[in-house]
């Protein structure tokens, strides 16, 4: 993944109330939509070009506005963005509001870069660009308009969102008969909580698929994914990725885990019980794998 000159680049990867899952896509609890933001920004900003291919953006006049103001130029059919931490694959460029000259261009050269909300958040505090990405949707393209700084003119900035990987695991439900083994629930925003049984812990590593995902195999691929271990002495969680950025490093997880998810499919939930060595407990993992790219990127 090539280097930036902008603080924003690709991405650094660095007991709830359980329901069921809602029905219609929400961001922080609200129920997406995707209206009434624009602020007549989009009779001013003429944007041109396939997704995914640089944009030329062209002006009225010098724009003002008073307010972050965006509308959806395409408007793709792929998973909606839900959560700050889901991870998409796109491209961005910043233009100036005043003459609609190029200022920053991030994975318009034909190899898109990995972002997720809060990142963009981080990179580029002042221009609060993240509203206009929440529960935008896979193959749409986002032009966002920022209003002028102290420093500066008004700011315009193109979002290609090529993909956008899973925010939890999609699929379908796949029955367990074993007995003796971790049950788990879900919260609505996907989150595993997992129930250990009482008795002894398995004496060998059990692995079972929670949810069936309809995605490609993980392979030799770089997973994305996001987990949580609980002990089952102490029934305490030991780990839990959930609330930050999405996982991508398979050493992280032991031996059985990390063979169990490039088992997996894309989209899958797994089960994997880890016996303990010595003195130590055996730890219950369950693993949503959100997405993966080809291990090259």
């Amino acid at each position: 993944m090539r280097k930036t000159s902008a603080a924003l680049a690709a991405l650094a990867l660095s007991a709830v109330a359980l329901t069921g899952c809602s029905a219609a896509p929400t961001f922080a609890g609200a129920t997406c939509d995707r209206t009434g933001s624009a602020n007549g920004i989009d009779e001013d900003v003429s944007v041109t070009g396939e997704l995914g291919s640089q944009p030329k953006v062209s002006l009225v006049g010098p724009l003002q506005t008073k307010e972050v103001s965006f509308f959806d130029a395409e408007v793709g059919d792929g998973d909606p963005l839900v959560d700050p931490n889901q991870v998409f694959v796109g491209a961005f460029a910043m233009y100036s509001g005043k003459t609609g000259e190029m200022i920053q261009n991030v994975g318009f050269d034909g190899q898109g870069q990995l972002f997720t909300i809060s990142t963009i958040e981080q990179g580029l505090p002042d221009l609060k660009l993240n509203k206009a990405l929440e529960c935008a949707t896979g193959g749409s393209r986002v032009v966002v308009a920022a209003p002028a700084s102290k420093s500066g003119d008004s700011v315009i900035a193109v979002f290609d969102i090529e993909s956008a990987m899973l925010s939890r695991a999609e699929g379908t439900d796949v029955f367990n008969s074993a007995r003796g083994i971790p049950s788990v629930v879900r919260a609505p925003d996907g989150r595993p909580g997992i129930i250990i049984p009482d008795g002894k812990a398995p004496t060998k590593t059990v692995s079972e698929t929670l949810i069936a995902g309809e995605g490609d195999k993980v392979g030799d691929d770089q997973p994305f994914f996001a987990y949580t271990a609980v002990g089952w002495n102490d029934r305490k969680v030991a780990e839990s990725t959930w609330g930050a950025l999405p996982e991508a490093d398979l050493s992280k997880l032991p031996k059985q885990v990390a063979d169990a998810v490039k088992a997996a499919n894309v989209g899958s939930q797994i089960l994997v019980v880890v016996p303990g060595e010595g003195d130590a407990q055996a730890v219950a993992y369950v693993v949503d794998i959100l997405g993966s790219v080809p291990a090259s990127n």
